[in-house]
């Protein structure tokens, strides 16, 4: 994953994202859970 220069936002507590970010670490944590998904059923079938 790439390595995201994240700014903290003090008021409301959370980083600060902009959208782009939120959409490619969306697609990162989808893309790992459809992978450890398809070595799950390889494995049990």
């Amino acid at each position: 994953m790439q390595d995201y220069k994240l700014t903290y936002d003090k008021e409301r507590h959370c980083w600060d994202l902009t959208d782009y970010q939120q959409r490619q670490i969306q697609l990162a944590f989808n893309y790992q859970a459809a992978d450890s998904l398809l070595n799950t059923s390889l494995f049990e079938g």
